[in-house]
């Protein structure tokens, strides 16, 4: 059974291109383009693995965070932060929330994303 990647990303060009990689990989995705929608959608979906953008409209990244660390239900999934942001309070605040590991975006190719996410899910 395909592993479930929740994409938390506004852009949609970015998540529709971070979709195609994981996709390729053999993972299964769903996408949500706002915090509330990804919260809601981790929730209902239960996915294996979810990646967070920090900047996102209804509520910001980090507190999406906080939120699925407080729920019982959610609060052991692997949260992989994928942000533009690479500022190390930015970084120092994602970890203390939680967050399982802190990509910036420009650091990292999809391929390389690809290879991080499928080490985090061994």
């Amino acid at each position: 059974m395909s592993k479930k990647i929740l994409i938390i990303e506004d852009e949609p060009a970015q998540a529709t291109t971070i979709e195609l990689f994981m996709k390729r990989a053999g993972f299964d995705t769903i996408i949500a383009h706002d915090g509330a929608e990804g919260l809601e959608k981790a929730m209902t979906t239960s996915p294996d693995l979810i990646l967070l953008d920090l900047v996102l409209p209804k509520i910001d990244g980090v507190s999406v965070l906080k939120q699925i660390r407080a729920n019982d239900a959610i609060a052991k999934i692997p949260v992989l932060v994928l942000t533009n942001l690479a500022s190390g309070d930015t970084v120092k605040e994602v970890i203390d929330a939680g967050g399982t590991d802190y990509l910036v975006k420009t650091d990292y190719t999809l391929d390389q994303l690809v290879h991080r996410v499928e080490n985090v899910l061994k």
